[in-house]
């Protein structure tokens, strides 16, 4: 399933610049004798035209570009138009407008592409549609003397490393558009089962308290506390004045003690008092030191005759008498109803006890069914999760075939472009891994970790267009003739690669030098390409701008 760029029309709508070019299948070879004629901006537009979010020299206002991509999927035409962020897709005879790239425009232009890359949202368990820029990842390599997918792509920090290099998975045809489902359905399958295995947990020890409460109380006395309820209140309330006049005795009798003791302790000092009186001996008061005698003397006279005092003695012993009477006989009669309460009160405990095993052995029957929902959910998510292990497995299989390949073409191409892998090991790295070298070696390393990438691909995987912006830092000619000698090798082969973009100075010459071939190549001359100034070559001028106004008019009323 081949895919080919058709042609592309870029204009400033501010400065009424613009240029169009025409691509053919097969080979495009863009080339000048001279840098800084717009090759690499070139490069880069076909990039943003499809979505992606690049990194251009600060002399371009992107505010005021449009881009127009047209592409071809079989017999299948389909126009991409672009400004800033707003994108309209033209297929079929039919028109799709997305204001906002994320907002359906990447899932349109997928299905109409026939690849849907769905790639893990960092710090979550979700999946979404992947940006553009991933559609295009494998297929660029650029200009740059860095050793990073994120070097020319600047919004690729969206993701963790290892699920971008899920998107290298889709490309190569390992990954499919059932794989983000697949391993979603499983992630969360494994979650939830982790969560209801503590639940079952929790339910067993819940049903197990239930059964010990129940055998702790196998024979509790059945009674219906209702039925001899105004019994049972009348009852209460008997004990209560029961109670209530026996606590009235108790007290009548601690008064009656009380007063008994106060009046023998009068007699007393009414003797005491007299005998000094008798021998003429002063009374001191015990508080306050001073002499009473004369008041103990008046007081004795007019006071309490002894007599009165032993007659209100026998009145008192004699109610203290009938008192503790009183009480000795209620006792009998209070033990009683006390007895009387305390056996209501353990029926009524009984009672409840038996309600409560009513309504445990209610959540113990709720307990099991639960018990039992819980089992069955999570058989059924075993097998779930059996089942998905298996599609886990198998797509884990074919990235391990995938790497495999990649490595077998890394070491081959490694060694075609004349970096010696002595002391390196290559036997672990996984698809689009690469090795850690400086200089020269960098741009050689891009070259065989690109075209080693390309070459991992499944018979039925999608093949974009490639883009080759020659990365030529740094590297004597003798590399460089060599990486080119490769990029030739691999390129012709238009069955693999239906149809590639080669960005370089002298282009033709540095082929030919290389000693390789590339028949039927379209060649782009950005140095013959109409220009405002021939001797200031740039990418964009006015001639192709009225050359197109009707074009572009059409573009700018979409």
């Amino acid at each position: 399933m081949s895919i080919y760029y058709k042609s592309l029309l870029i204009f400033d709508k501010e400065q009424q610049t613009a240029r169009k070019i025409n691509f053919q299948p097969g080979v495009n070879i863009v080339t000048s004798k001279e840098n800084s004629v717009g090759k690499t901006s070139l490069s880069l537009m076909l990039l943003y035209s499809f979505g992606a979010k690049v990194k251009f020299s600060d002399k371009w206002n992107l505010n005021n570009i449009f881009t127009k991509l047209t592409i071809q999927k079989d017999a299948k035409i389909i126009e991409i138009i672009r400004h800033k962020d707003t994108y309209s897709i033209i297929a079929d005879g039919k028109k799709f407008f997305y204001p906002v790239q994320t907002k359906g425009y990447s899932e349109k232009l997928y299905e109409l592409l026939g690849l849907t890359i769905k790639i893990k949202d960092k710090n979550s368990d979700t999946y979404s549609t992947a940006i553009p820029s991933l559609y295009l990842l494998p297929y660029f390599l650029s200009q740059t003397d860095i050793n990073s997918e994120r070097s020319v792509f600047q919004d690729l920090n969206m993701y963790n490393k290892n699920d971008l290099h899920d998107a290298l998975y889709y490309h190569v045809g390992a990954l499919d558009n059932d794989y983000s489902t697949i391993i979603h359905q499983f992630t969360q399958a494994t979650k939830e089962l982790d969560a209801l295995k503590k639940a079952h947990e929790k339910q067993k020890s819940e049903i197990e308290y239930l059964e010990g409460k129940l055998e702790d109380h196998k024979s509790p006395k059945s009674t219906d506390c209702d039925v001899d309820l105004d019994a049972d209140i009348a009852l209460y309330e008997q004990y209560s004045k029961a109670k209530q006049n026996h606590y009235v005795l108790v007290r009548r009798k601690a008064e009656l003690k009380h007063k008994i003791k106060l009046l023998n302790n009068t007699l007393k000092d009414n003797a005491v008092y007299t005998a000094k009186l008798l021998e003429n001996e002063d009374i001191i008061c015990p508080v306050c030191n001073s002499d009473i005698t004369d008041f103990i003397s008046s007081a004795l006279r007019i006071g309490i005759a002894e007599s009165d005092i032993n007659s209100e003695l026998a009145d008192l012993k004699s109610e203290l008498l009938s008192t503790e009477r009183k009480i000795a006989l209620l006792k009998p009669a209070l033990d009683t109803l006390q007895n009387s309460v305390q056996q209501i009160d353990l029926q009524r405990e009984n009672v409840k006890i038996t309600r409560a095993i009513i309504v445990w052995n209610e959540e113990l029957t709720k307990a099991k069914i639960s018990f039992g929902e819980t089992q069955l959910r999570i058989d059924a998510l075993e097998e779930t999760i059996k089942k998905h292990s298996k599609s886990v497995k198998a797509y884990n299989e074919k990235k391990s075939a995938a790497d495999s390949t990649y490595r077998t073409s890394f070491s081959t191409l490694l060694d075609a472009t004349n970096i010696s892998t002595t002391g390196i090991d290559i036997s672990k790295l996984g698809l689009y891994d690469t090795i850690t070298l400086s200089g020269s070696e960098i741009p050689r390393v891009a070259i065989s970790k690109f075209f080693a990438l390309l070459e991992s691909r499944s018979s039925d995987s999608i093949i974009m267009p490639i883009i080759f912006d020659f990365p030529n830092l740094d590297m004597t000619e003798e590399n460089l003739l060599k990486c080119f000698k490769v990029m030739c090798e691999k390129i012709s082969n238009t069955e693999l690669y239906p149809q590639s973009f080669v960005f370089s100075i002298n282009c033709k010459e540095r082929i030919a030098k290389a000693g390789a071939t590339l028949t039927d190549a379209s060649v782009i001359d950005m140095e013959v390409l109409p220009a405002d100034n021939p001797d200031q070559q740039q990418l964009l001028c006015k001639h192709d701008y009225v050359a197109y106004a009707k074009e572009i008019n059409e573009i700018v009323n979409v």
